[in-house]
């Protein structure tokens, strides 16, 4: 955009006003010098509670959104040393925010960089989940080059300030559509904030939530990925707090400052965590309903004499639930368990018993505590098949017993495990009695009071004596 040039006008009557009437003056060039008489104002004040700036509270707006281009730049100028001084800058955020989103991101470049640099002193001066929530709704604006820059600003946040500061998981579900974007500029800054985003949370947690992106969009975020050195230079660290976080800072300084060592080496990786958001990738997604994606004639192929269609049939479950990794727990999933806990406990045929394992094990993990109706069912048919001895087999069936845990509890599952652990095949006792070491292994005094406890030691010891 062509942005018109406007001579200044003499008027020697508006240099005698004050700043506060000139940023009100008709005349762009009175706004543009009483703007930079505000920020000279606003620097010289010894203490952030000067009563100079809540003077100037209800002037603020308009230096984020003068008409003139020229005058705007000074404006944005002035007020990001307001926002950095004052004290009451906290309390403007709703007044100057928006403003700067939806006229200053998409104006000419220096306007963008200042409105830039103000959005991340909001951020700086404990503003950043109201910052996040104005940028998550710039991506749903109409102008590209609004979504463009709150796409950059948030990638900008994210590397200055960490994923603890700038939580991933309320703008992700956002920018994984904006990868097919019409505007080739918002489809490369999406790419540019996804990897900065994999810096964060690594493989395992974005992976799962961005498999379903066209297999060539993968392919160029995969080779953005494979470039990262996550243990080296491009391991994430916050390098800019918070007013709140200077604690940290001085962590991390001290550290630097010590010139390294075995302390400086722990506090720079508690900084690191510190600035690391724990994130649960199904939190983000939508739940789905899979009985309604079922494939055709699926409870009468998992029947079929033919290993191969069954073993087809459940090939594509297993594909569904992939697809749908966080499962609704509304639905009724009793004749699907039921039919694939059939196939664990008589099927002869080891492919089919193997992705057999791999559905229940979705399932499990896709429903999560949703599973506590099925998890009894499920354990008792796997712990009884670890009687078939291959290694393939058993490792698949362990996998399925750790995901249908957290659907029950050691008290719960006793009466199941005891007689497993009284199994006539030596393989079978022996599975079980490690899987039950891993229950074991999480439980607290809650999940293991002394009742319970009680309950296992015969049988415990009586295998150990075996």
């Amino acid at each position: 955009m062509t942005v018109r040039s406007e001579k200044p006008i003499d008027d020697p009557e508006w240099q005698k006003l004050p700043c506060d009437e000139k940023v009100q003056h008709k005349l762009w060039n009175a706004r543009l010098a009483g703007y930079e008489e505000c920020g000279k104002l606003f620097a010289s004040q010894d203490s952030s509670k000067s009563g100079e700036f809540e003077d100037y509270l209800d002037l603020l707006p308009r230096f984020a959104m003068d008409a003139n281009e020229n005058a705007k730049e000074k404006g944005l100028e002035a007020l990001l040393i307001f926002i950095q001084e004052a004290h009451v800058a906290r309390t403007t955020v709703g007044d100057i925010v928006p403003t700067l989103v939806s006229k200053c991101l998409s104006g000419r470049p220096k306007i963008k960089e200042r409105a830039f640099d103000i959005l991340l002193m909001y951020i700086e001066i404990d503003k950043n989940a109201e910052i996040e929530d104005e940028l998550v709704k710039g991506l749903e604006n109409k102008q590209p080059k609004i979504v463009q820059a709150c796409l950059e600003l948030l990638r900008k946040g994210l590397s200055e300030f960490g994923s603890k500061v700038l939580p991933i998981k309320p703008f992700l579900p956002k920018v994984i559509p904006l990868l097919e974007d019409r505007d080739k500029t918002v489809r490369d800054e999406s790419k540019l904030l996804l990897v900065e985003i994999y810096r964060w949370i690594g493989k395992q947690t974005l992976m799962p939530l961005i498999q379903n992106v066209k297999p060539i969009q993968m392919q160029e975020l995969q080779t953005e990925f494979d470039k990262l050195d996550l243990n080296g230079a491009d391991k994430p660290r916050q390098i800019r707090f918070l007013r709140s976080q200077q604690n940290v800072k001085q962590k991390q300084e001290q550290a630097v400052a010590s010139g390294g060592g075995a302390g400086a080496s722990v506090a720079v990786d508690e900084a690191e965590t510190d600035a690391q958001e724990d994130l649960d990738p199904l939190e983000m997604l939508e739940a789905v309903n899979v009985l309604d994606k079922l494939p055709k004639e699926f409870f009468e192929k998992i029947e079929s004499k033919q290993w191969k269609d069954r073993k087809e049939v459940l090939d594509d479950l297993v594909t569904l639930l992939t697809q749908n990794p966080k499962l609704a727990s509304d639905g009724d999933y009793f004749e699907l368990v039921k039919a694939l806990s059939k196939v664990i406990s008589k099927d002869s045929n080891i492919p089919v018993v193997l992705v057999t394992a791999k559905c229940l094990t979705a399932l499990a993990k896709g429903l999560r505590k949703g599973f506590k109706n099925y998890a009894i069912a499920v354990l008792e048919v796997c712990l009884d098949r670890f009687r078939e001895k291959k290694t393939n087999v058993i490792e698949a069936l362990r996998e399925t017993c750790d995901a249908a845990y957290p659907g029950t509890n050691l008290e719960q599952m006793a009466e199941t495990v005891i007689v497993t652990l009284a199994h006539k095949t030596p393989i079978v006792r022996q599975c079980t009695q490690q899987f039950l070491t891993k229950c074991f292994a999480m439980a607290t005094q809650t999940t293991l009071p002394k009742k319970v406890l009680k309950i296992y030691l015969p049988p415990l010891i009586k295998v150990h004596i075996d």
